[in-house]
């Protein structure tokens, strides 16, 4: 999930939720009129928000119809985060109904690798085969693009783990990792980005292609404008 800093607005009652309203606080006495909060999901009917009770990330799996808005307080000076940060949920070890498989998968991965080695390499064992030009060339490039790819990853690593904060938590669980996730689809006053969807307050704001800069770049790539869907008020 990628986490930024949100604006101070308000969200139409149309907008579906994303966590469950089963467990929601429903404590509204402290909410400024007009603010729309998780925290005040009672002034809102059930009935329009219904969704099975599968953990969060089947529901997000599914996806959410988006057809809701925001309002940003224009008295409340803001601009997008630059500095978005992850938080990264894991499953400890492997379950046990995949183990064989994902072992199966793994000797198949080496074969592959054992085959595409052999003949990659027979040219350059054979001064007959090839000239030693090209075999230079060829032995360039591919070192090449493994030298460079690795520096790149290296320094992705060092850009995430020196100035961009990363939350991670493993746990051992589904049902675990879903309980953290719906915890921070929670919280107030952040942009979530999560499996294709934008959740502010516990509200699915906009639904996206999950095909972003953001799946490419990480936290490299800017976080998402909620000014691009807000509803311009005369």
């Amino acid at each position: 999930m990628r986490i930024s800093h949100a604006p101070q607005l308000r969200i139409s009652s149309d907008a579906p939720w994303v966590v469950s309203l089963a467990h929601a606080a429903t404590d509204s006495s402290q909410q400024p009129t007009g603010e729309v909060s998780n925290r005040a999901v009672s002034q809102y009917p059930l009935a329009s928000h219904i969704f099975d009770e599968t953990n969060i990330t089947g529901r997000l799996g599914k996806g959410f119809n988006t057809t809701g808005g925001v309002i940003i307080d224009p008295n409340s000076p803001w601009t997008a985060s630059k500095d978005p940060f992850y938080v990264i949920i894991s499953l400890e070890g492997v379950m046990g109904g995949h183990t064989a498989f994902r072992l199966f998968l793994r000797l198949i991965s080496k074969l592959i690798s054992v085959a595409v080695f052999s003949p990659s390499t027979a040219p350059f064992a054979s001064s007959s085969l090839i000239t030693l030009v090209v075999a230079v060339l060829v032995m360039t490039l591919i070192l090449g693009a493994g030298v460079l790819g690795r520096m790149a990853a290296m320094w992705i690593s060092v850009v995430l783990m020196g100035d961009r904060p990363v939350l991670h938590r493993i746990v051992k669980h589904e049902k675990d990792a879903s309980a953290f996730i719906e915890a921070v689809l929670r919280k107030d006053e952040i942009v979530c980005e999560v499996l294709g969807h934008v959740v502010i307050n516990g509200r699915c704001v906009k639904r996206r292609s999950k095909l972003q800069w953001s799946a490419v770049f990480g936290v490299l790539a800017p976080s998402f404008d909620v000014r691009k869907i807000a509803v311009k008020t005369p």
